[in-house]
């Protein structure tokens, strides 16, 4: 007997209204002053794009195409989110790492923009893998500081999913960028001084 479109709803529908949209999200007024690791996120561009010869233009999109993949490495972290198939446990520390790999590219992106530093607003969907779905069209669609501002708020919103905190965010996105300095100054030889504030 052929499958209607009637039997798909009722089957895979997850909502009693018939609707295939999630459920309207979650506001959470937490400010968030971004001002020094949007600085630190600078330096390493300047190095990168430099060492690169390449001009924060011709990497634009690049950079969301690299926020994405780290967003989709930090999903694939959540292993009891989704791989049903597995008993494999998640490891919260290696998410978080994951998520400020993705933290790294969307403040970049954010220079790029001249965003302001301040920061209020959380958006979380209950379900995280409509928060997920969510979270990577609107990173695609990142264009102007509204748009980024909308992925901002998605991107703390995924952390929330996690219970990450400001703090321990700010915290690991340090210790990576050392990381990432010192992989810079290896493979290319040298790291320009810091600009002046």
């Amino acid at each position: 007997m052929k499958k209607t479109k009637e039997d798909f709803r009722e089957n895979n529908n997850p909502r009693e209204d018939g609707s295939f949209f999630p459920p309207p999200p979650e506001v959470i007024d937490r400010y968030w002053d971004i001002r020094a690791i949007l600085k630190t996120q600078e330096i390493l561009d300047i190095n990168y794009h430099h060492n690169a010869k390449v001009t924060r233009g011709e990497t634009f999109k690049k950079r969301k195409l690299a926020l994405w993949v780290e967003l989709a490495e930090a999903v694939n972290e959540w292993k009891d989110l989704f791989k049903y198939w597995s008993n494999k446990k998640t490891k919260r520390e290696k998410a978080l790492e994951e998520y400020v790999d993705g933290l790294h590219f969307l403040l970049s992106l954010g220079n790029d923009l001249n965003i302001p530093s301040n920061h209020n607003t959380i958006v979380k969907f209950h379900d995280p893998i409509d928060h997920i779905f969510t979270l990577s069209v609107v990173i695609a669609n990142i264009s102007g500081v509204q748009s980024y501002y909308d992925a901002f708020a998605l991107f703390r919103g995924f952390g929330e999913h996690f219970n990450f905190t400001e703090a321990e965010v700010e915290e690991a996105y340090h210790e990576k960028n050392k990381v990432n300095i010192e992989r810079e100054d290896h493979n290319i030889g040298g790291f320009l001084k810091a600009p002046k504030y």
